[in-house]
């Protein structure tokens, strides 16, 4: 199975950038194929329930149920799929352990 850091690179790699001229939500078809082809199928695979995507708002949703019978309150995760106005092609993500501070 995949590490979360190897997913993490891997989900970084791809170009979610916004179109602020688009008037879809999400803004690009590639944010859409981010989620049903990647993010869904991969909640999936690391063991959540309940896994859709929202085609109305862009949201993925997916529940993880408690693996304890102690009553805990429930908790909630969001980030958003798209990134900044910034060039999200080509990029290389790398990871660079042990770095000293100046």
């Amino acid at each position: 199975m995949e590490s979360m850091v190897e997913r993490f690179v891997r989900y970084t790699s791809i170009n979610t950038r916004s179109n602020e001229e688009s008037t879809t939500i999400p803004s690009t078809q590639t944010q859409v194929d981010f989620a049903t082809n990647v993010l869904v199928p991969d909640l999936k695979a690391i063991g959540l329930d309940e896994v859709i995507y929202n085609r109305e708002n862009g949201f993925v949703i997916g529940t993880l149920h408690a693996n304890t019978d102690e009553k805990a309150p429930s908790i909630g995760f969001i980030a958003h799929m798209d990134t900044a106005d910034y060039n999200a092609e080509n990029i290389k993500p790398r990871i660079v352990e042990n770095v000293r501070p100046l």
